[in-house]
């Protein structure tokens, strides 16, 4: 590396201390010796996966010629397999991931194996998802026991399919919540994840896959009336937004802040639909009338976290610094309530999001951000591409306005790229 070569030069000429000479290299030192345990780590859970993967299909080969009892043993030897891994990776490798995070998804994975193969024998009545119940219920424990990330994303994955699996249907038994209080049972964890190794790519890939797993809870609340179905979603999106920018995230890489990007993506998405008349109509035709408890207290749950985080955020950081786009969710209420038209309320949404675009463009300008810029761009390109559909204009002037637009881009990027080498110049 050049900076390790030009060490000795830099010490000489005075511009380091020995002392700061070799902390650089002790720090460069441990970040290639953090990457080559990170690709271990990789391939210790891609070896899991593999050997677990084989060993069933071993099992199936033979399946048909073994007795009940030969194969209620067998059912159990991935999980006996698994429960040796992990002891032995807690008693005498407590200090390698690779251990750990290996035995942990190996022996996750020996649970459900041996969920679905006790089924088979038995010929239990169970649905897929109350096998995936008991399947999340037992594989639960594994990454707080063996202190496994990789276990947590497999937990976390897996009841998102038992959320969409129960919470979809117009029915009000209970069952539907059945995500939300299984994804309490894996926060602790991610809690956990987020104060002791806030750097971590689980703790990044977490970021992500615990937002996107939680729009499965979502579908549990969604309700026949457009207008409580929309506010909630509205709502949910919104508190997404919020989770973003609380310090933990706001302080990290953009790219690894999925709460922030998915929320702004969805609100953006639903303006643009109801930057047209139409789609406005049913919802301030429809009164208030509800069909489901469950559901309105969804409704009502999500509207005060929402509104909570919208207070916390704005008595700690400054109403400045809250995003736009979080206010979106009162504006939609407040349409209703007074019953506005649904024309007009398509243009207040039109030219929210022409300020929208038009912010997010300035501020990358002034801060030199081209990946804000370009998204100032993009939806300020949408919102043209929406109003073509509401004027009447001839193919050669919206192909004319195109190729201005694509202009546009190009001009703008080049002239930041410009920017960006004249500063490193000076």
């Amino acid at each position: 590396m050049k900076i390790l070569q030009d060490l000795p030069e830099m010490v000489r000429e005075g511009i380091l201390t020995e002392d700061t000479a070799d902390k650089i290299r002790s720090f460069y030192a441990s970040k290639e010796k953090g990457g080559g345990n990170r690709l271990f780590l990789v391939f210790g859970v891609l070896g899991s996966l593999l050997v677990g993967l084989g060993l069933f299909l071993i099992l199936a080969h033979n399946w048909d010629d073994l007795s009940v009892g030969i194969k209620t043993v067998v059912a159990f030897l991935p999980l006996l397999l698994g429960l040796a891994a992990s002891g032995y990776s807690l008693v005498k490798k407590a200090d390698s991931p690779s251990w750990r995070e290996g035995s942990g998804v190996f022996l996750f994975l020996a649970v459900g194996v041996c969920l679905a193969l006790l089924q088979q024998i038995h010929n239990l009545p169970d649905t897929t998802g109350q096998f995936m119940l008991k399947w999340m219920l037992m594989g639960a424990p594994v990454a707080y026991v063996v202190g496994s990330s990789m276990a947590s994303l497999l937990y976390f994955l897996g009841i998102m399919w038992i959320g969409f699996e129960y919470g979809s249907g117009l029915s009000d038994s209970w069952d539907k919540l059945l995500f939300w209080p299984m994804a309490l049972l894996g926060l602790p964890y991610y809690v956990w994840l987020i104060f002791k190794r806030p750097y971590s790519h689980f703790t990044y890939i977490h970021h992500w896959i615990v937002p996107i797993s939680s729009f499965a809870g979502l579908v549990c609340f969604l309700m026949p009336n457009q207008f409580y179905g929309l506010q909630l979603v509205y709502s949910f999106l919104t508190a997404l937004i919020l989770v973003g920018q609380l310090p933990f995230l706001k302080s990290g890489r953009n790219s690894v802040n999925g709460y922030s990007i998915l929320g702004n993506l969805g609100i953006l998405g639903l303006m643009l639909v109801f930057s047209f008349g139409d789609p406005w109509n049913p919802i301030l035709e429809n009164g208030f009338q509800f069909e489901s408890a469950i559901q309105m207290s969804g409704l009502i749950v999500l509207t005060m976290v929402a509104c909570g985080l919208l207070g916390y955020l704005t008595l700690i950081q400054g109403l400045k610094s809250i995003n736009p786009l979080a206010f979106v969710f009162l504006l939609f209420g407040i349409i209703k309530i007074l019953s506005l038209p649904g024309d007009f309320a398509a243009g207040i949404f039109s030219l929210l999001l022409l300020a929208v675009s038009m912010n997010l463009i300035v501020k990358g300008a002034k801060s030199n951000l081209l990946g804000t810029l370009n998204s100032g761009m993009v939806v300020l390109s949408l919102l043209i591409l929406c109003r073509f559909f509401d004027a009447d204009l001839s193919f050669a002037l919206r192909g004319a306005v195109f190729v201005l637009l694509g202009i546009g881009f190009f001009a703008v990027n080049y002239w930041m790229i410009s920017k960006r080498k004249q500063d490193e110049q000076e």
